[in-house]
Protein backbone atom coordinates (compact mmCIF):
# COMPACT_ATOMS: atom_id res chain seq x y z
CA UNK A 1 0.00 0.00 0.00
CA UNK A 2 2.89 2.62 0.65
CA UNK A 3 4.73 2.07 -2.39
CA UNK A 4 1.56 2.29 -4.53
CA UNK A 5 0.35 4.97 -2.29
CA UNK A 6 3.21 7.29 -0.55
CA UNK A 7 0.66 9.19 1.01
CA UNK A 8 -0.84 6.56 2.42
CA UNK A 9 0.01 7.72 6.78
CA UNK A 10 -2.26 4.69 8.23
CA UNK A 11 -0.27 2.00 6.32
CA UNK A 12 3.45 4.11 7.88
CA UNK A 13 1.86 3.78 11.19
CA UNK A 14 1.13 -0.13 10.20
CA UNK A 15 4.41 -0.79 9.70
CA UNK A 16 5.79 1.48 12.65
CA UNK A 17 3.67 -0.91 14.83
CA UNK A 18 5.34 -3.69 13.40
CA UNK A 19 8.43 -2.45 14.93
CA UNK A 20 7.53 -2.76 18.29
CA UNK A 21 5.61 -6.14 18.31
CA UNK A 22 8.12 -8.99 19.56
CA UNK A 23 6.19 -11.47 18.18
CA UNK A 24 7.25 -11.86 14.49
CA UNK A 25 8.16 -14.80 12.65
CA UNK A 26 10.92 -13.09 10.94
CA UNK A 27 11.17 -10.38 13.55
CA UNK A 28 15.09 -8.31 13.40
CA UNK A 29 15.31 -8.95 9.83
CA UNK A 30 11.92 -7.58 8.92
CA UNK A 31 12.24 -4.82 11.34
CA UNK A 32 15.59 -3.87 9.31
CA UNK A 33 13.26 -3.93 6.36
CA UNK A 34 11.07 -1.95 7.90
CA UNK A 35 12.83 0.99 9.42
CA UNK A 36 14.94 0.94 5.74
CA UNK A 37 11.94 1.38 4.16
CA UNK A 38 10.57 4.20 6.42
CA UNK A 39 13.57 6.27 7.35
CA UNK A 40 13.49 8.10 4.02
CA UNK A 41 9.90 8.92 4.47
CA UNK A 42 10.15 10.71 7.95
CA UNK A 43 13.69 12.51 7.02
CA UNK A 44 11.38 14.02 3.68
CA UNK A 45 8.99 14.58 6.22
CA UNK A 46 11.45 16.56 8.84
CA UNK A 47 10.03 14.19 11.77
CA UNK A 48 13.43 14.28 13.43
CA UNK A 49 12.24 12.80 16.56
CA UNK A 50 11.14 9.52 14.45
CA UNK A 51 14.08 9.33 12.36
CA UNK A 52 16.37 9.91 16.16
CA UNK A 53 14.38 6.72 16.99
CA UNK A 54 14.71 4.61 13.43
CA UNK A 55 18.52 5.07 13.55
CA UNK A 56 18.24 4.15 17.71
CA UNK A 57 16.66 1.21 16.08
CA UNK A 58 18.80 0.21 13.33
CA UNK A 59 21.53 0.45 15.84
CA UNK A 60 20.36 -1.75 18.09
CA UNK A 61 19.39 -4.43 15.52
CA UNK A 62 22.74 -4.62 13.87
CA UNK A 63 25.95 -6.36 15.37
CA UNK A 64 27.87 -4.75 13.13
CA UNK A 65 30.20 -2.48 15.73
CA UNK A 66 31.21 0.07 12.59
CA UNK A 67 27.74 0.38 10.98
CA UNK A 68 26.38 0.89 15.11
CA UNK A 69 29.07 3.28 15.62
CA UNK A 70 27.72 5.30 11.92
CA UNK A 71 24.05 5.54 13.12
CA UNK A 72 24.80 6.80 16.98
CA UNK A 73 26.83 9.27 14.68
CA UNK A 74 23.58 10.09 12.72
CA UNK A 75 21.67 10.54 15.53
CA UNK A 76 24.16 12.99 16.74
CA UNK A 77 24.20 14.81 13.42
CA UNK A 78 19.98 14.93 13.86
CA UNK A 79 20.33 15.96 17.50
CA UNK A 80 22.95 18.93 16.92
CA UNK A 81 21.64 20.25 13.15
CA UNK A 82 18.20 19.32 13.33
CA UNK A 83 16.92 19.65 16.92
CA UNK A 84 19.36 21.91 17.98
CA UNK A 85 20.16 19.99 20.94
CA UNK A 86 23.89 20.16 21.47
CA UNK A 87 23.77 18.11 24.98
CA UNK A 88 21.95 14.84 23.28
CA UNK A 89 24.18 15.18 20.43
CA UNK A 90 27.36 14.76 22.60
CA UNK A 91 25.64 11.58 24.38
CA UNK A 92 25.06 10.18 20.82
CA UNK A 93 28.78 10.95 19.70
CA UNK A 94 30.19 9.36 22.61
CA UNK A 95 27.91 6.65 22.80
CA UNK A 96 29.75 6.24 19.05
CA UNK A 97 32.88 6.56 20.13
CA UNK A 98 32.29 3.79 22.62
CA UNK A 99 31.40 1.30 19.99
CA UNK A 100 34.12 2.36 17.81
CA UNK A 101 36.97 4.14 19.11
CA UNK A 102 39.02 3.91 16.28
CA UNK A 103 37.73 6.47 14.52
CA UNK A 104 38.82 9.92 14.88
CA UNK A 105 35.92 11.95 13.37
CA UNK A 106 33.77 10.62 16.30
CA UNK A 107 35.93 12.07 18.75
CA UNK A 108 36.69 15.27 17.41
CA UNK A 109 32.77 15.92 16.87
CA UNK A 110 32.17 14.53 20.81
CA UNK A 111 35.27 16.97 22.11
CA UNK A 112 34.31 20.06 20.03
CA UNK A 113 31.09 19.72 21.93
CA UNK A 114 31.95 19.13 25.04
CA UNK A 115 34.12 22.16 25.20
CA UNK A 116 30.95 23.88 23.67
CA UNK A 117 28.66 22.27 26.12
CA UNK A 118 30.73 22.27 29.38
CA UNK A 119 30.83 18.39 29.28
CA UNK A 120 34.24 18.34 28.95
CA UNK A 121 34.77 16.33 32.18
CA UNK A 122 32.57 13.56 31.24
CA UNK A 123 34.55 13.35 27.85
CA UNK A 124 37.76 12.77 29.18
CA UNK A 125 36.22 10.36 31.48
CA UNK A 126 35.27 8.54 28.76
CA UNK A 127 38.57 8.29 26.78
CA UNK A 128 40.17 7.37 30.13
CA UNK A 129 38.20 4.53 30.77
CA UNK A 130 38.52 3.25 26.76
CA UNK A 131 42.54 3.40 27.57
CA UNK A 132 42.66 1.69 29.95
CA UNK A 133 40.17 -0.49 28.49
CA UNK A 134 43.00 -0.82 25.25
CA UNK A 135 40.38 0.17 23.09
CA UNK A 136 42.72 2.64 20.52
CA UNK A 137 45.49 1.47 18.27
CA UNK A 138 47.59 4.62 19.10
CA UNK A 139 47.18 5.02 22.35
CA UNK A 140 49.69 7.80 22.94
CA UNK A 141 48.08 10.33 20.67
CA UNK A 142 45.33 10.24 22.94
CA UNK A 143 47.28 10.09 25.90
CA UNK A 144 48.66 13.87 24.08
CA UNK A 145 45.07 15.15 23.32
CA UNK A 146 43.66 14.33 27.26
CA UNK A 147 46.84 15.97 28.39
CA UNK A 148 46.31 19.11 26.41
CA UNK A 149 42.63 19.21 27.22
CA UNK A 150 43.57 18.75 30.86
CA UNK A 151 46.16 21.48 31.07
CA UNK A 152 44.32 24.20 29.22
CA UNK A 153 41.16 23.26 29.26
CA UNK A 154 40.21 22.43 32.64
CA UNK A 155 43.15 23.67 34.26
CA UNK A 156 45.00 21.03 35.98
CA UNK A 157 48.66 21.15 34.96
CA UNK A 158 49.76 18.55 37.62
CA UNK A 159 46.85 15.85 36.50
CA UNK A 160 48.15 16.83 32.71
CA UNK A 161 52.07 16.06 33.51
CA UNK A 162 50.86 12.35 34.46
CA UNK A 163 49.06 12.18 31.25
CA UNK A 164 52.27 13.59 29.23
CA UNK A 165 54.40 11.27 30.90
CA UNK A 166 52.34 8.35 29.80
CA UNK A 167 52.71 9.55 26.40
CA UNK A 168 56.47 9.31 26.87
CA UNK A 169 55.84 5.74 28.33
CA UNK A 170 55.20 4.58 25.28
CA UNK A 171 56.81 6.81 23.08
CA UNK A 172 59.88 8.31 24.84
CA UNK A 173 60.87 11.04 22.21
CA UNK A 174 57.65 12.49 21.67
CA UNK A 175 58.60 15.90 20.65
CA UNK A 176 55.16 17.61 21.50
CA UNK A 177 54.65 15.87 24.76
CA UNK A 178 58.93 16.51 25.66
CA UNK A 179 58.06 19.98 24.92
CA UNK A 180 54.91 20.14 26.92
CA UNK A 181 56.70 18.77 30.06
CA UNK A 182 59.47 20.98 29.70
CA UNK A 183 57.28 24.38 29.66
CA UNK A 184 55.18 22.69 33.36
CA UNK A 185 58.15 21.29 34.70
CA UNK A 186 59.76 25.05 34.25
CA UNK A 187 57.00 26.76 35.73
CA UNK A 188 56.63 23.83 38.60
CA UNK A 189 60.37 24.55 39.47
CA UNK A 190 61.15 21.14 38.87
CA UNK A 191 64.68 21.51 37.61
CA UNK A 192 65.52 17.71 38.10
CA UNK A 193 62.73 16.35 35.53
CA UNK A 194 63.16 19.31 33.20
CA UNK A 195 66.84 18.58 33.08
CA UNK A 196 65.90 14.78 31.38
CA UNK A 197 63.21 16.66 28.94
CA UNK A 198 65.85 19.04 27.45
CA UNK A 199 68.15 16.04 27.19
CA UNK A 200 66.16 14.12 24.87
CA UNK A 201 64.72 17.24 23.40
CA UNK A 202 68.26 17.52 21.92
CA UNK A 203 68.45 14.36 20.74
CA UNK A 204 65.87 14.77 18.44
CA UNK A 205 66.31 18.79 17.13
CA UNK A 206 67.84 19.00 14.07
CA UNK A 207 68.16 22.87 13.78
CA UNK A 208 71.78 23.73 14.95
CA UNK A 209 70.31 27.12 16.44
CA UNK A 210 67.80 25.38 18.41
CA UNK A 211 70.23 22.86 19.21
CA UNK A 212 72.56 25.09 20.82
CA UNK A 213 69.81 26.94 22.50
CA UNK A 214 68.39 23.61 24.42
CA UNK A 215 72.11 23.11 25.65
CA UNK A 216 72.20 26.65 26.99
CA UNK A 217 69.23 25.96 29.08
CA UNK A 218 70.48 22.15 29.83
CA UNK A 219 73.71 24.04 31.33
CA UNK A 220 71.56 26.67 33.34
CA UNK A 221 69.48 23.69 34.79
CA UNK A 222 72.29 21.75 35.47
CA UNK A 223 73.94 24.69 37.50
CA UNK A 224 70.87 25.14 39.02
CA UNK A 225 71.26 21.33 40.24
CA UNK A 226 75.10 22.00 41.17
CA UNK A 227 75.71 19.11 38.37
CA UNK A 228 78.96 20.65 37.27
CA UNK A 229 79.38 17.51 34.59
CA UNK A 230 76.67 17.86 32.66
CA UNK A 231 76.35 21.63 33.20
CA UNK A 232 80.41 21.96 31.52
CA UNK A 233 79.27 19.36 28.67
CA UNK A 234 76.23 21.54 27.88
CA UNK A 235 78.39 24.87 28.28
CA UNK A 236 81.31 23.46 26.09
CA UNK A 237 78.58 22.85 23.69
CA UNK A 238 77.15 26.28 23.47
CA UNK A 239 80.72 27.70 23.52
CA UNK A 240 81.72 25.79 20.15
CA UNK A 241 78.08 26.47 18.16
CA UNK A 242 77.67 29.84 19.58
CA UNK A 243 75.90 31.11 16.20
CA UNK A 244 72.12 30.43 17.18
CA UNK A 245 72.53 32.75 20.70
CA UNK A 246 73.26 36.25 21.25
CA UNK A 247 76.40 38.06 22.71
CA UNK A 248 75.34 38.68 26.17
CA UNK A 249 74.36 34.82 26.31
CA UNK A 250 77.62 33.70 25.18
CA UNK A 251 79.50 35.62 27.78
CA UNK A 252 77.38 34.19 30.38
CA UNK A 253 78.54 30.52 29.29
CA UNK A 254 82.00 32.07 29.12
CA UNK A 255 82.13 32.98 32.52
CA UNK A 256 80.10 29.74 33.65
CA UNK A 257 82.19 27.42 31.61
CA UNK A 258 85.70 29.15 33.05
CA UNK A 259 84.28 29.14 36.92
CA UNK A 260 83.64 25.46 36.54
CA UNK A 261 87.01 24.68 34.54
CA UNK A 262 88.70 26.24 37.68
CA UNK A 263 86.81 24.77 40.36
CA UNK A 264 87.55 21.31 38.95
CA UNK A 265 91.40 22.53 38.00
CA UNK A 266 91.37 22.19 34.30
CA UNK A 267 93.70 24.57 33.63
CA UNK A 268 94.30 23.72 30.06
CA UNK A 269 90.81 24.33 29.30
CA UNK A 270 89.95 27.45 31.67
CA UNK A 271 93.23 29.07 29.74
CA UNK A 272 91.31 28.43 26.24
CA UNK A 273 87.89 29.94 27.59
CA UNK A 274 89.91 32.85 28.47
CA UNK A 275 91.49 33.67 25.00
CA UNK A 276 87.55 33.37 24.08
CA UNK A 277 86.73 35.79 26.55
CA UNK A 278 89.15 37.83 25.70
CA UNK A 279 88.54 38.00 22.17
CA UNK A 280 84.26 38.71 22.67
CA UNK A 281 84.92 40.94 25.52
CA UNK A 282 82.09 44.03 25.57
CA UNK A 283 84.96 46.80 26.86
CA UNK A 284 88.75 47.39 26.52
CA UNK A 285 88.96 47.46 30.17
CA UNK A 286 87.56 43.76 30.55
CA UNK A 287 89.54 42.37 27.69
CA UNK A 288 92.85 44.05 29.55
CA UNK A 289 92.05 42.14 32.56
CA UNK A 290 91.09 38.69 30.39
CA UNK A 291 95.02 38.84 28.79
CA UNK A 292 96.82 39.84 31.52
CA UNK A 293 95.12 36.79 33.43
CA UNK A 294 95.91 34.63 30.27
CA UNK A 295 99.21 35.74 30.00
CA UNK A 296 99.89 35.14 33.10
CA UNK A 297 98.34 31.61 32.93
CA UNK A 298 100.28 30.79 30.09
CA UNK A 299 103.39 31.46 31.50
CA UNK A 300 102.62 29.27 35.20
CA UNK A 301 102.16 26.93 32.31
CA UNK A 302 105.70 27.14 30.33
CA UNK A 303 103.84 28.35 27.03
CA UNK A 304 106.13 30.86 26.38
CA UNK A 305 104.98 31.15 22.79
CA UNK A 306 101.31 31.61 23.83
CA UNK A 307 102.06 34.24 26.69
CA UNK A 308 103.98 36.20 23.65
CA UNK A 309 100.74 36.12 21.41
CA UNK A 310 98.76 37.30 24.24
CA UNK A 311 101.01 39.56 25.33
CA UNK A 312 101.03 41.10 21.72
CA UNK A 313 96.98 41.69 21.83
CA UNK A 314 97.92 43.27 25.13
CA UNK A 315 100.28 45.92 23.55
CA UNK A 316 97.61 46.84 20.52
CA UNK A 317 95.23 47.88 23.52
CA UNK A 318 97.42 50.56 24.60
CA UNK A 319 100.37 50.97 22.16
CA UNK A 320 101.90 54.45 23.38
CA UNK A 321 102.55 52.15 26.71
CA UNK A 322 106.30 51.58 26.86
CA UNK A 323 106.03 48.96 29.97
CA UNK A 324 104.16 46.87 27.34
CA UNK A 325 106.36 46.59 25.71
CA UNK A 326 109.07 46.36 27.37
CA UNK A 327 106.78 43.26 28.85
CA UNK A 328 106.78 41.59 25.27
CA UNK A 329 110.64 42.35 24.76
CA UNK A 330 111.68 40.21 27.88
CA UNK A 331 108.80 37.23 26.80
CA UNK A 332 110.53 37.08 23.33
CA UNK A 333 114.23 37.80 24.78
CA UNK A 334 113.26 34.66 26.94
CA UNK A 335 112.45 32.84 23.73
CA UNK A 336 115.77 33.10 22.36
CA UNK A 337 114.47 34.13 19.02
CA UNK A 338 116.31 36.95 18.13
CA UNK A 339 114.88 37.68 14.58
CA UNK A 340 111.35 37.88 16.58
CA UNK A 341 113.05 39.97 18.92
CA UNK A 342 114.64 42.54 16.35
CA UNK A 343 111.14 43.28 14.64
CA UNK A 344 109.84 43.77 18.42
CA UNK A 345 112.19 46.55 19.23
CA UNK A 346 111.79 48.18 15.09
CA UNK A 347 107.66 47.86 16.29
CA UNK A 348 108.12 49.70 19.55
CA UNK A 349 110.41 52.69 17.86
CA UNK A 350 107.70 53.08 15.07
CA UNK A 351 104.83 53.14 17.56
CA UNK A 352 106.28 55.24 21.08
CA UNK A 353 106.58 58.89 21.04
CA UNK A 354 110.15 60.49 21.55
CA UNK A 355 111.73 60.26 24.77
CA UNK A 356 113.60 58.24 27.41
CA UNK A 357 112.05 55.14 26.50
CA UNK A 358 112.29 55.18 22.69
CA UNK A 359 115.87 55.96 23.00
CA UNK A 360 116.15 52.74 25.61
CA UNK A 361 114.72 50.38 22.59
CA UNK A 362 117.12 52.12 19.86
CA UNK A 363 120.28 51.52 21.57
CA UNK A 364 119.22 47.84 22.51
CA UNK A 365 117.68 47.38 18.53
CA UNK A 366 121.51 48.32 17.49
CA UNK A 367 123.20 46.16 20.15
CA UNK A 368 121.46 43.75 18.33
CA UNK A 369 121.88 44.05 14.83
CA UNK A 370 125.86 45.06 15.57
CA UNK A 371 125.96 42.18 18.22
CA UNK A 372 123.62 38.77 18.17
CA UNK A 373 122.15 39.73 14.32
CA UNK A 374 126.05 40.41 12.75
CA UNK A 375 124.34 43.32 10.69
CA UNK A 376 126.58 46.23 11.83
CA UNK A 377 125.79 48.33 8.75
CA UNK A 378 122.46 48.20 9.05
CA UNK A 379 122.67 49.50 12.27
CA UNK A 380 125.58 52.69 11.39
CA UNK A 381 122.82 53.57 8.57
CA UNK A 382 120.49 53.35 11.56
CA UNK A 383 122.75 56.25 13.32
CA UNK A 384 122.79 57.99 10.43
CA UNK A 385 118.91 58.16 10.10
Amino acid sequence: SVEVHPENELAKEAMEQLLHRDDLTDGPSLQRRIVEFLLPYQQESGNWEKVVYLHSLEADLHEDPIYRAERFADIGRVWQERLNDKGMAFQSYRRAIEIDPANAEYCSLAKNLAIETGELERYVSTIERLLEAEAFPVPADKHLELAGLLEKDLEQPHVAVTRYQKVLDLEPYHPEALRALDRLYEADGRTGHQLEVLERLVEIVHDPDAKTGLYWRIAQAANILNDDHRAMEALAHVVDNNEGITQEQLWDALSMLRALYKSHARPKEARDILDQMAACAPTDEERVVLLDEAIAAAEAAGDLIGAIERQRERVKIEPDNPALWRRLEELVAESGDVTILSQVLADALDTLSPGDARNGYLLRRLDLLSDSLGAPLEAVAMVND
